[in-house]
């Protein structure tokens, strides 16, 4: 059982990062041309389509950052994770004079690290601007493939399996 008095409150400072909140802030406006399809003829679908293809070009480069630092943040926990198990838990276990520290215990620890806690929100972070970032892009993808079967006349695959 954890004793409440070992762990120290987290601090809720977050560093400046690489891609954050306005990163989805900048697409918001691709987002709207993306959901505002009606009234799109063959006349009008070139105009719509450059601008959903910048906005699909942003989304991927900041889709991109993103992923690698999701990745970043995993491997900084990962090592934090390994400097808690190894170093900081031993001296834990030595000074609350535990002679026979068990796997969960050594867990606990681990989990109750204010830096591993700390990597944790981290990649919590990031991963959060990354599902949004991909969700981003779905909506755009779409809308732009439906955009250029109207610019293009594209068919459905089943019109060319069902022989028309």
């Amino acid at each position: 059982m954890k004793n409440t008095e070992d762990i120290e409150p987290i601090e809720n400072e977050i560093p400046k990062k690489k891609i954050d909140i306005t990163a989805l802030h900048a697409l918001r406006p691709y987002l709207v041309e993306a959901s505002e399809l009606r009234g799109i003829n063959d006349v009008n679908a070139g105009a719509k389509l450059s601008v959903l293809q910048e906005g699909l070009n942003i989304c991927n480069q900041k889709t991109a950052i993103a992923s690698m630092e999701l990745m970043k943040a995993k491997v900084k926990r990962k090592e934090l994770e390994a400097i808690a198990r190894l170093e900081g838990f031993p001296e834990y276990a030595k000074e609350k004079g535990i002679l026979k520290p068990s796997a969960d215990l050594r867990d606990a620890y681990v989990d109750m690290d204010k830096n591993v806690q700390k990597a944790l929100m981290e990649e919590s972070y990031y991963e959060a601007i990354y599902e949004q970032l991909k969700n981003n892009k779905f909506a755009i993808t779409m809308a732009l493939s439906a955009v250029r079967s109207i610019a293009f006349g594209y068919k459905s695959s089943d019109s060319f399996s069902s022989g028309n």
